[in-house]
């Protein structure tokens, strides 16, 4: 893989990667979201956002707008965190804004709590519709992730976040059965590159899922529906694509090993996902 020049972003990452080896946490994101990618990458004022992935269509539906970015990515993977630690679909975020923020790896600033508390809100108001072609119908699944939320109007340096949120009973199930294992440090640290957080954790489900198959091929035309429909060019989606392997390749030297970039495909040898299921 090539990519751009060495900066200090990257020199950043390489420093979170080595608390990584000290200091190892485990987080989840739902199977979902890996294997399909259904959020946008950039900040949108539309309230449907849609993608492909082969025969599956994944419509994002909002009563406002739809969510995006990396917050709401981390957002994800900490709710699914919770859901799965405490066995419970009944989660509380009952604490200071500064300590929530701690959690989740960022600093204590009033923009990253609006920021959050809005993607909090667009999250708490979507539904994502599931459209898979089977012989000749299609067959459609609505998914929510929360039932039922109550959500602080306040966030300011020293508020208290006295949120909660029911996620949906078949969610939760689903959290416990497939919920895919992910490193806390390279969620936390890819914050501010959403398509490397949606490699990462689509790699690790992807490997997983590789099960006796020693290599498989992917056009890149697959890909770029999956996880760039903003981008129209496939060059360009190539070089980003890569760009973002790279980034997530810092927390995991196989992504690099395994992963081979072609003109129009892309090829990944069987290994080892970053943390293996349980």
């Amino acid at each position: 893989m090539g990519g751009k020049p060495f900066t200090a972003y990257h020199q950043s990452l390489i420093e979170q990667a080595e608390n990584q080896e000290l200091n190892p946490e485990t987080w989840f994101m739902p199977q979902l979201f890996c294997q399909l990618s259904p959020l946008p990458a950039a900040n949108t004022d539309k309230n449907l956002f849609q993608r492909t992935n082969g025969n599956v269509k994944v419509s994002v539906l909002s009563s406002e707008r739809v969510p995006a970015g990396g917050l709401v990515r981390l957002l994800l993977a900490w709710l699914t965190t919770q859901a799965k630690r405490q066995k419970s679909p009944e989660l509380a975020i009952d604490t200071s804004q500064s300590q929530f923020l701690k959690s989740l790896g960022l600093s204590n600033s009033g923009r990253y709590a609006a920021l959050l508390h809005e993607q909090v809100n667009r999250l708490a108001r979507s539904t994502f519709q599931i459209e898979r072609v089977v012989g000749n119908g299609v067959e459609i699944e609505n998914i929510l992730v929360s039932r039922k939320a109550l959500i602080s109007m306040r966030h300011g340096k020293n508020s208290s976040w006295s949120s909660t949120i029911s996620l949906d009973e078949e969610f939760y199930q689903s959290i416990l059965s497939n919920a895919v294992p992910v490193s806390a440090h390279a969620i936390k640290a890819l914050t501010k590159n959403p398509l490397a957080i949606d490699f990462y954790c689509w790699w690790n489900w992807r490997v997983h899922s590789m099960s006796r198959r020693r290599q498989i091929e992917i056009p890149l035309d697959a890909l770029k529906l999956q996880f760039s429909s903003e981008t129209k060019e496939r060059r360009d989606f190539r070089r980003k694509l890569e760009n973002a392997a790279i980034l997530a390749s810092i927390f995991h030297h196989e992504i690099f090993n395994s992963t081979l970039f072609q003109s129009d495909k892309l090829i990944i040898t069987k290994t080892n996902p970053h943390i293996a299921p349980k």
